[in-house]
């Protein structure tokens, strides 16, 4: 059952009203609004399953989320925005990007962030819990404040999904309502992973689905020395020959995929600075790797470097930049 509010002529405290709202439906924000007197707003809330899909048409407002809102209303989810009408910019992670109609970005509840838009604009937004999203994203801070425009490919049929789904959603049955959220969400993933070409790598989009859950349940368990295809075709939720199959068209092989995600895992934490005090064998060990002699030759053998050339290039990196 979809859920209607709306912020009219006739809304005494506009600002409060529209705010209210706001919370019920995301989370708690400080905002402003552009023209109180003249404000409109309007939300269609259609829960799906797990989901909720949103539409919301409003004037020109300011929002911000802060870590005190995060501590006191946690999120537990992220959205994933389409913008349909006028321009929004938000801010999360460190970037900054103007989401214009026909395009998609996504924003991290449980991180601070900003978005605005001056004049009216009109937005879908489809919110999924951190638990569905894990599975499907691999990292979703990668995507958040980065836009990405809707093309004809996979992005297009994941716009159009989210905006039948919100409209049509109403009096569906509990289990065709599982299996809708659980395909749009696959969908959505792939078009934020889509190449250029804005087609999903491999000839089939059930398999890119599979291997792409696969690849998020390594992101998260990577440091699990017993993670193997066995113990991965079971946490998808497939036989151990389809889980091959899936990476096949784009891998030679699981096992070589969760070495490889390991590996990058592993640059990546030295290239932080956060992570300099830690030994490499410690870095090594806590993304699988037991064997050192066996790092080493994996990952000089994967970026043709050592493991110490990587971090020493990125401290020279981070140096060069502080005296310029």
């Amino acid at each position: 059952m979809s859920v209607t509010y709306s912020i009219d002529r006739d809304t005494v405290d506009k600002l409060r009203a529209w705010q209210q709202v706001v919370r019920k439906v995301f989370v708690s924000v400080d905002m402003k609004i552009e023209y109180e007197t003249r404000f409109r707003g309007e939300m269609i809330h259609a829960p799906l399953d797990q989901l909720d899909i949103v539409w919301v048409k409003a004037d020109g407002e300011a929002v911000r989320r802060t870590r005190h809102h995060i501590t006191g209303n946690p999120g537990d989810s992220c959205v994933v925005m389409l913008v349909t009408r006028g321009a929004v910019r938000i801010s999360q992670y460190g970037r900054t990007a103007d989401v214009v109609a026909g395009t998609l970005s996504a924003l991290d509840l449980d991180a601070p962030y900003a978005h605005q838009h001056s004049g009216a604009s009109e937005t879908y937004f489809l919110r999924v819990p951190n638990a569905m999203s894990r599975t499907r994203f691999r990292e979703i801070r990668d995507h958040c404040a980065v836009p990405r425009p809707v093309t004809r490919g996979v992005r297009g049929i994941a716009a159009d999904l989210i905006a039948s789904l919100c409209r049509h959603a109403i009096g569906t049955e509990a289990y065709t309502a599982a299996t809708l959220a659980a395909q749009l969400v696959d969908v959505v993933g792939l078009a934020f992973d889509a190449p250029p070409g804005d087609n999903p790598d491999g000839p089939s989009i059930a398999r890119n689905v599979v291997r792409r859950r696969a690849l998020a349940y390594i992101d998260n368990h990577f440091s699990n020395l017993d993670l193997g295809p066995i113990q991965i075709a079971n946490a998808v939720g497939v036989s151990l020959r389809y889980l091959q199959q899936s990476f096949a068209d784009v891998e030679s092989s699981v096992r070589d995929a969760l070495r490889i995600r390991r590996l990058q895992l592993c640059r990546q934490k030295l290239e932080d600075q956060r992570f300099d005090l830690l030994r490499i064998s410690e870095l090594a060990r806590r993304h699988g790797f037991t064997n050192q002699s066996h790092f080493a030759v994996s990952f000089r053998k994967e970026f043709d470097r050592t493991a110490r050339d990587v971090r020493n290039e990125a401290t020279r990196r981070r140096r060069s930049r502080q005296v310029s």
